[in-house]
């Protein structure tokens, strides 16, 4: 395993963010929420290690990086201070056919780059990852889409992400 690089620090206070958060990060307890918040440190911190690759987030590292981006300001320092300038995001990418063989692509190669820098799993095996997102400053691509996400009864309460890991400390 490659040594690991020092995590950026997020400059806003995501665990409030997460309780007043109408998704399913507000019914997570603390300790889920901070592990997230490190996964999601994690991921940016991949980013920032390999910028020559686009990379792909797993849905519960996706739904931090919502809850960062809600707040501009930190999101846009947070970044500056990583990258050098703000990490785009493009919502939706691999949705449609055409775009999907790039991001199963892209997830593969970002999946393989997390194990390599961290010794673990990027996400649980066979988890889903449909039609999520690619980020980086270039256009490329990652992994298999997993089985179709589970749709909620209507009034049901959300359904946390098939791919979140497990969050032990």
């Amino acid at each position: 395993m490659d040594e690991i690089m020092r995590m950026p620090e997020l400059s806003f206070d995501y665990l409030a963010a997460a309780r007043t958060s109408r998704g399913f990060l507000a019914g997570l307890s603390e300790v889920e929420i901070h592990a997230l918040a490190g996964r999601y440190q994690r991921f940016l911190a991949l980013k920032a290690r390999y910028p020559e690759y686009a990379v792909a987030p797993t849905e519960i590292i996706d739904e931090m990086w919502h809850l960062h981006m809600l707040h501009p300001k930190a999101y846009h320092r947070d970044c500056v201070a990583l990258f050098g300038h703000v990490l785009d995001h493009t919502p939706g990418y691999g949705a449609d056919e055409a775009t999907r063989p790039a991001l199963e692509r892209t997830f593969r190669r970002t999946a393989e780059l997390w194990e390599r820098t961290y010794g673990e799993p990027y996400s649980v095996a066979g988890a889903a990852h449909q039609g999520l997102i690619i980020c980086a400053d270039e256009e490329e691509d990652p992994a298999k889409p997993g089985p179709p996400k589970p749709k909620n009864p209507p009034g049901a309460p959300p359904q946390k992400p098939e791919n979140q890991v497990s969050f032990t400390a």
